[in-house]
């Protein structure tokens, strides 16, 4: 509905509390950007994982281990999700935030302390794997969560919260790719590859132990003490019979976030070192730049998205992806300087990123909000960026060119439009918080 996308209505809180809800925002993004590092930075150090837990003398098939397994953590996401999103739903917003983030971070420092494959064969690749499992399944919970808090706490602004939200996000994203370029430039190239993804992953759960104490000064959000409780507590059958609509719908519009996130975040940084044959070191940088970018992005577009229209913005990032992706790639692969084109994708992600929070949530009532963001998202993101480095790998493969993977991005951005359609007929719930 259009009526989302409008100016801020009145009747709301005053002045201080709108204050107290943009801290809380904040604080809430922040705690995000700990598990956003710690789920990302598996993908920034794919080809070393997969030189220590899947060992091969195909560099591709290694590589295609390792991605199975990146894509198979996304199908645990779902999963996880949807059981977090539950009490997320039935008890509070709170309870969740917090005690996720703690489990995942410690499957974080799990995994840079599991020993390798030449020490431990199997063993060591399945107990990695687990771990890994584990970190999936809570992070499953943390976006839907993250953006039902914070369009709840700042309801006049849900897109700008949602762009602090995703901004904050790309502050972990940033932490991770930083980390590995500080790691690539200040350890010899073989110490890097044993020790520093491990060094990457204990750091990143350390942060999110610490973001515990965050996440413990936060409020409860207010849409959700003032659900009657003569509505019952909600559950996971009624969201997909009374809601599967907004749920396909909130899947469609989710898509291009998870396509363009799996390419920039998860198989460039491959495509540099191996297609592109860019130093290591300068790779690290480049994507650091990409990260800076995108957070950026984020920021400005959900501020913008708030006084324009959230879908409309919305399918003007899809149509400048499905427009940069090949000429992208063909400029990398040309051996142009590798700057321009990796700003203009990254911007261009920021274009949907910046929108995607609050248009998903707009579709599900307070009382299953954060079971239907959750679900869609995550299905959503299982499918289009958990299955993006692997299929732009087999794209690469099967075609022998370097811009092959732009038909998948091309694709996933003209499905978004046309399954996404129905969002007008179905939105407009967060105009009820107002």
């Amino acid at each position: 509905m259009e009526t989302a996308d409008a100016m801020p209505l009145a009747g709301h809180k005053d002045s201080s509390s709108h204050t107290v809800s943009w801290r809380v925002v904040t604080l809430a993004s922040l705690g995000g950007a700990l598990e956003y590092y710690d789920f990302i930075v598996f993908a920034i150090f794919a080809r070393d994982i997969s030189t220590t837990f899947f060992p091969s003398t195909d560099q591709f098939v290694a590589l295609i281990a390792t991605y199975s397994l990146f894509a198979a953590s996304y199908l645990m996401r779902p999963l996880g999700g949807i059981v977090i999103a539950y009490f997320v739903d039935a008890y509070g917003r709170k309870p969740a935030f917090i005690w996720s983030l703690v489990v995942m971070s410690t499957s974080t420092i799990a995994m840079g302390l599991t020993p390798s494959y030449a020490s431990l064969g199997q063993i060591a690749t399945m107990l990695f794997i687990l771990f890994r499992l584990s970190q999936s399944a809570c992070f499953g919970g943390e976006f839907g969560t993250a953006v039902t808090y914070v369009v709840e706490m700042a309801p006049r602004r849900p897109g700008t919260a949602c762009g602090i939200l995703f901004c904050l996000l790309g502050v972990g994203i940033v932490l991770a790719t930083g980390a590995n370029a500080v790691i690539h430039v200040a350890l010899p190239t073989q110490t890097a590859l044993i020790y520093g993804w491990r060094i990457a992953f204990i750091f990143g759960g350390l942060l999110g132990i610490a973001g515990f104490y965050v996440r413990g000064s936060l409020e409860e959000s207010p849409a959700f003490a003032d659900v009657s409780p003569s509505a019952g507590r909600p559950s996971i059958k009624e969201i997909w019979t009374s809601h599967l609509p907004h749920l396909v719908t909130a899947f469609a519009i989710s898509a291009p976030t998870g396509a363009a996130n799996g390419m920039i975040l998860a198989f460039l940084p491959m495509y540099l070192t191996t297609i592109c044959r860019i130093p290591t070191a300068t790779a690290s940088g480049l994507m650091l730049l990409a990260a800076i970018a995108m957070a950026i992005g984020c920021l400005f577009f959900g501020w913008l998205a708030d006084r324009t229209s959230w879908i409309g913005l919305h399918r003007l990032g899809c149509f400048v992806l499905l427009c940069s992706a090949w000429p992208v790639l063909a400029m990398l692969a040309n051996g142009s300087n590798p700057v321009y084109p990796i700003l203009w994708l990254s911007l261009s992600a920021g274009i949907v990123n910046g929108c995607v929070g609050q248009l998903i949530a707009d579709l599900f009532p307070t009382r299953f909000r954060a079971m239907g963001v959750t679900t869609s998202y995550n299905l959503s993101a299982a499918i289009f960026q958990g299955l993006t480095p692997l299929v732009a790998t087999l794209l690469l493969r099967q075609f022998k060119s370097p811009v092959a993977p732009a038909i998948w991005v091309a694709a996933v951005a003209i499905f978004a439009v046309v399954a996404g359609a129905g969002y007008r007929r179905l939105g407009g719930s967060l105009s009820h918080l107002r």
